[in-house]
């Protein structure tokens, strides 16, 4: 199967705006460059996360331990 070529960049633990969350929790917005700009959303398992400009990415942020 061919991979477009847009989606060659990016890292398997990110995520396209649209695309169902793979898990409950906080996703930290990405630009283009995978650098966080300093925006996150929560998401539920399930739900499309929010739309961003093209070229930024969602990445799913580990809960932190206490």
């Amino acid at each position: 199967m061919a991979v477009p070529c847009n989606l060659l960049w990016m890292k398997a633990t990110e995520h396209l705006p649209g695309e169902p969350a793979s898990r409950t929790g906080e996703y930290q917005e990405l630009n283009i460059f995978g650098a966080p700009t300093g925006w996150s959303v929560y998401a539920e398992t399930g739900k499309p996360l929010p739309q961003l400009p093209r070229g930024f990415t969602w990445r799913h942020v580990p809960e932190k331990e206490p």
